[in-house]
């Protein structure tokens, strides 16, 4: 089975979500919670290919 990979429009949206989230834990006081989300959000960041990557190949 052949995985797809996100389009460049799908990563945004996840991220902009992301941070939506974490701003609203850290609004809440949930700072352990707010960290987690920030280290998915970096992870994401470092593995999704830049524009000038092309493919990501």
């Amino acid at each position: 089975m052949k995985t797809t990979r996100p389009t460049a429009k799908e990563v945004s949206d996840t991220l902009r979500r992301l941070e939506t989230l974490r701003d609203e834990l850290l609004a809440e006081g949930a700072h352990f919670r707010a960290n987690t989300v920030t280290r998915t959000i970096d992870l994401i960041k470092r593995l999704a290919p830049s524009k000038n990557d092309g493919d990501g190949n």
